[in-house]
């Protein structure tokens, strides 16, 4: 498990959000292994963003948000097919 909970301001520095970082992580994961990201960024553009490359890169996303009257929290669960 790779568990990402990294931020600059309020969102996910770049070099660590694209295409290159995520193909790279999927390369050196086991088959059962998965990428844990925490994305809870200010807006849904960005969010949307990660999504769709976490999304063209793992065979499986799955989202998780909670809603509270302090926090929203969303995290998404990627990796294989099982």
């Amino acid at each position: 498990i790779v568990f990402l909970d990294a931020f600059s301001e309020n969102t996910i520095p770049s070099h660590i959000s694209d295409q290159q970082f995520f193909g790279n992580l999927q390369r050196i994961l086991t088959e059962d292994g998965h990428v844990i990201t925490n994305a809870n960024v200010p807006s849904d553009a960005v969010f949307n963003g990660i999504l769709e490359t976490l999304s063209s890169i793992f065979e499986a996303n799955l989202l998780l948000i909670h809603t509270n009257t302090i926090e929203n929290a969303r995290v998404i669960i990627s990796g294989r097919e099982s």
